[in-house]
């Protein structure tokens, strides 16, 4: 992962407490804070953005931080780990700064509840995409997918697994969060700053110009808010584009939080992974307060030892949520997964 510079340079020790020491037991954090970090592994290496603002050493397995970047000098580097150990990370270590720890500049936010996820069904796609924005309307699934291994594409998937293609943009543009207002199709871009705005059926409508990165995207019915990997979300104009609002994200412990990528708004919270991690978390927009996370990790042990192979590479990350507020269902799933998963979440331990 390219490349950006360390603001410190010296290992520091997550803070934890009784209640989250279990998540980030046996690990080294190094606290970064530049943001302009990439955001997809190695593989990926011409795509550079955001991640969140650790590094993880997992000093369990004995592995050690590889430094990579562009070359130029050691102000463009940053920590990394191997892809192949990312997988193999309890990844909630990386979402320590959610740690309960108290300190004297603590935020206004209340310590985030942990919450499980509860299998209920699983649904087998035809065909693979490299998700980015996931939504569900009218009995079926919407779906947004990146150029990685094919096309920017506006896809539906059937609850039987049916992938069908609505519109293909090609390599001309990486296709990024999606979200359905008022009967238009919603599509961000990653970098090339253009939201694309579809009709129900994926004629092209109009575009829109977004003035920053575009990462994950929903709405609350009046407003589009969308994510840039940085630590804000903001709220914009369906019309325009033009951002009206901007909603800090926090937690108790000082500090950014960042890499929220994909987004869903349900009922009135909004629920978002965090890229890279096995991590999705839930935050109060009219706070920005991250009050709720989920470790999705049992989502791996409920595949089949084939639907695994899909889910295991480096850039095979969690990534996909959708709601169906008639059944109460949350859609999960992956980039480039074959499966998508539907359950609830509940208060962990219930």
């Amino acid at each position: 992962m390219p490349s950006a510079g360390l603001a410190r340079a010296g290992r520091e020790r997550a803070a934890r407490s009784a209640s989250t020491e279990e998540w980030v037991r046996g690990f080294d954090l190094i606290p970064l804070t530049h943001q302009s970090l990439l955001k997809y592994q190695p593989a990926l290496s011409h795509r550079r953005s955001r991640l969140p603002d650790l590094c993880i050493n997992n000093v369990q397995r004995g592995t050690s931080p590889r430094w990579v970047g562009r070359g130029r000098s050691n102000a463009h580097r940053v920590c990394c780990k191997p892809a192949s150990a990312i997988a193999s990370i309890s990844l909630i270590a990386t979402f320590a700064l959610l740690a309960t720890a108290t300190y004297a500049s603590a935020q206004s936010c209340s310590d985030p509840a942990r919450l499980s996820f509860a299998i209920t069904g699983k649904i087998v796609r035809s065909e693979i995409g490299f998700t980015q924005g996931l939504e569900f309307h009218d009995q079926q699934l919407y779906e947004s997918t990146g150029k990685v291994g094919g096309t920017t594409r506006l896809n539906t998937i059937s609850l039987s697994g049916q992938v069908k293609t609505l519109a293909d943009l090609g390599t001309s543009v990486f296709g990024e969060g999606l979200t359905i207002l008022n009967n238009e199709i919603f599509q961000l871009t990653w970098q090339d700053h253009k939201v694309f705005v579809y009709d129900m059926a994926g004629n092209m409508k109009r575009e829109m110009r977004n003035p920053r990165d575009g990462w994950g995207l929903t709405n609350d019915g009046t407003r589009l808010i969308f994510s840039d990997g940085g630590d804000s979300i903001y709220y914009t104009d369906p019309k325009t584009f033009a951002i009206g609002k901007t909603v800090r994200l926090k937690t108790r412990q000082p500090g950014p939080v960042l890499g929220l990528n994909e987004l869903e708004n349900v009922r009135g919270k909004i629920y978002g992974n965090i890229f890279t991690t096995r991590l999705i978390v839930r935050l109060d927009p009219s706070s920005g307060c991250i009050e709720a996370v989920s470790d999705l990790s049992p989502l791996w042990n409920a595949m089949t030892p084939e639907e695994r192979t899909y889910a295991e590479g480096p850039d095979d990350v969690l990534n996909g949520i959708a709601y169906d507020a008639a059944s109460d269902l949350f859609y999960l799933t992956g980039k480039l997964w074959k499966t998508i998963f539907t359950g609830h979440f509940m208060p962990a331990g219930r």
